[in-house]
C-alpha cells in the first residue's frame, strides 16, 4: 500500500517520537519530552521541527550522523541521503528524503507557471510550500548562481535565459540577450537562437569572440552613458531595452586571473552597467575564496550581486562564499535543485526553492533563429587602459574625445589641443596616450585612403 505525504509524516514523527522519549544509550537515559512539532512539506524533503524547550542543545549535540538515522523509519532513503539536523527557530528541524513515489522531483516550469513567459518576470521555482518564487527582471542588479557540479545550474541559468527572452509584457522593449559559455557551448549551445539574441554564442574556445561580446556590451554601456548625461537624467529611458549578459561557468576565465583582459571586462558590466540597464547573470561550478578575492573577479564584483541562488555544495566554506555569510547552508541541501535564494528586488527575499526547468525539447522550439549580428563587432581591449593591466574599472572613451583626438593630430596640435577641450584625463595619462595613439592612426588610415579633413590646408 502506497503511503500519502500526510501518512509518511505521522509514520516518521511516530517513529521519532518514541525513540526520543524513551531512555536509551544514545541519550545518556535521559529522555526528550517533545513539546510541540509541526511540518514543512517540500517538493523533496519533509522538515519535520521538534520543539523540546529547555533541552534544545542537548537534543542538538546529540543528532550526530551515527544517530539521526535511528530517528527514522527503516523503509525511508536513508543510505544515499543521510537525514540532517539543524536549529529552526525555537524548534530542531531533522530534514529527510520523500520515501519513494512521494517526492516531486520533476518541476517543469510550464506546469507551475503561466504558460505565457515574460520577459519582465523570471521564475525560480516553488518554495517548501508550494508558493512560487519570482523575481523582476528589470530590478535585478545582478544575480550569482553557484553549486556544485550536477547542482543544477545549468538547468537553471537556462530557465533564466529562456524566460528573458520571451516578449514583454509591459509597455517597454524586449530584452537583448547576450550568451557566454565557459563549457565549450555544452551549457548555452541548445539555446543559440533565442528571441532577443544579439550576437552570435561565445565560448571559451573562441576567446577573441568572448573579447568581443563583452565589448560591444561595455560599448553599449557607454553610450547609455552619454543619453543619460546628454538628458540631465539618472534613470535610463523607457525606449531603450534591457542588456542581459549570462554567462555559464565564468571561473574559467576568472579564477586565478587566467584571462585578466576578460576579468576586467566582466568587472566594468558587474560595476558600471546597472545604471544603463546592463545585467550580469553568471554560474559558477567552483564558488572559492579565489573567485571573488585578490587578483581574480575582485571583492567589489561580488557586492554587485544583488541576487543570489545557491544550490547544493559540499563544504560549508562553499557555502559561505556563495551566500556571503554563514546562514543558509548550501551544504545542509540533500537533493541536486534544491536551492536556498537570497535577493533584494528591491525588498528582501529569503526562500528555499526547487528550481524549476525548462525540458531540452522545449528550449530547442525556443530557440532556432538567428541573432541579430552575425558576428560581433571587434572589440580593442586597450581603449580600457589599465582596466586590462590591474583588473580596475576605467570609463571607456566617448565618441566626442575620439573625434576631438583625431581633430587635435589633424592640427596638428597633439595633447595640446585636446587638453583644451578635456582638461581631464592630464596629459600623459594611459586615457590620454591611448586616445592621441589611436588617432593617430585613425588619420593615417583615412589620408591613406584619400580622404581630406577641412582643417588641412589646400
Amino acid at each position: 500500500m502506497t503511503l500519502s505525504r500526510d501518512d509518511a509524516a505521522n509514520q516518521l514523527y511516530r517513529y521519532a517520537i518514541e525513540r526520543l522519549q524513551s531512555p536509551s544509550r544514545w541519550n545518556g537515559g535521559v529522555p526528550f519530552r517533545v513539546r510541540r512539532a509541526e511540518w514543512i512539506w517540500g517538493p523533496r524533503v519533509l522538515i519535520t521541527l521538534l520543539g523540546v524547550g529547555f533541552d534544545s542543545e542537548r537534543l542538538f549535540k546529540k543528532l550526530t550522523p551515527a544517530t539521526l538515522p535511528h530517528l527514522v523509519p527503516p523503509s525511508w532513503p536513508c543510505e544515499s541521503r543521510p537525514p540532517i539536523a539543524y536549529p529552526y527557530g525555537k524548534f530542531i528541524a531533522i530534514e529527510t528524503i520523500w520515501p519513494d513515489g512521494l517526492e516531486d522531483a520533476d518541476i517543469q516550469l510550464k506546469n507551475v507557471a503561466s504558460p505565457n513567459l515574460s520577459g519582465d518576470l523570471i521564475t525560480i521555482g516553488p518554495n517548501q510550500v508550494g508558493t512560487l518564487i519570482t523575481l523582476p527582471s528589470r530590478e535585478l542588479e545582478h544575480l550569482l548562481v553557484a553549486g556544485q557540479t550536477g547542482a543544477g545550474k545549468t538547468t537553471l541559468i537556462r530557465s533564466l535565459a529562456a524566460q528573458l527572452s520571451q516578449p514583454s509584457r509591459s509597455n517597454t522593449p524586449n530584452n537583448i540577450i547576450v550568451l557566454i559559455d565557459g563549457k565549450r557551448g555544452r551549457g548555452f549551445g541548445i539555446l543559440d537562437g533565442l528571441p532577443g539574441q544579439k550576437g552570435p554564442l561565445a565560448t571559451d574556445k573562441n576567446r577573441d569572440r568572448v573579447v568581443n561580446a563583452l565589448g560591444w556590451v561595455i560599448d553599449q554601456m557607454y553610450q547609455r552613458d552619454e543619453i543619460r548625461e546628454n538628458s540631465n537624467s539618472r534613470t535610463l529611458p523607457d525606449s531603450l531595452p534591457h542588456i542581459f549578459v549570462l554567462i555559464d561557468e565564468f571561473w574559467v576565465w576568472t579564477h586565478e586571473s587566467r584571462d585578466p583582459v576578460i576579468t576586467a571586462m566582466i568587472n566594468m558590466i558587474a560595476t558600471q552597467g546597472r545604471e544603463a540597464g546592463i545585467h550580469l547573470i553568471g554560474a559558477t561550478q567552483k564558488p572559492l575564496t579565489g573567485m571573488f578575492g585578490k587578483g581574480t573577479i575582485g571583492s567589489t564584483t561580488y557586492d554587485q550581486f544583488s541576487a543570489t541562488v545557491g544550490l547544493r555544495v559540499k563544504t560549508p566554506e562553499a557555502s559561505r562564499v556563495i551566500m556571503g555569510g554563514p546562514r543558509p547552508r548550501c551544504d545542509f541541501l540533500l537533493v541536486n535543485g534544491d536551492a536556498h535564494v537570497v535577493a533584494k528586488v528591491p525588498t528582501l527575499i529569503m526562500d528555499r526553492v526547487q528550481v524549476a526547468y525548462i525540458s531540452e525539447d522545449d528550449l530547442r522550439s525556443m530557440a532556432g533563429g538567428q541573432p541579430d549580428l552575425d558576428e560581433w563587432p571587434e572589440f580593442d581591449p586597450s581603449v580600457l587602459g589599465r582596466a586590462v593591466n590591474r583588473g580596475r574599472p576605467a570609463k571607456v572613451t566617448s565618441n566626442k574625445e575620439w573625434a576631438v583626438g583625431v581633430e587635435a593630430i589633424v592640427r596638428d596640435e597633439r595633447r595640446d589641443w585636446y587638453q583644451k577641450q578635456f582638461p581631464k584625463p592630464a596629459p600623459g595619462s594611459s586615457r590620454a596616450r591611448v586616445i592621441m595613439r589611436n588617432s593617430e592612426e585613425i588619420v593615417r588610415i583615412l589620408r591613406e585612403r584619400g580622404v581630406r579633413c577641412i582643417y588641412e590646408s589646400e
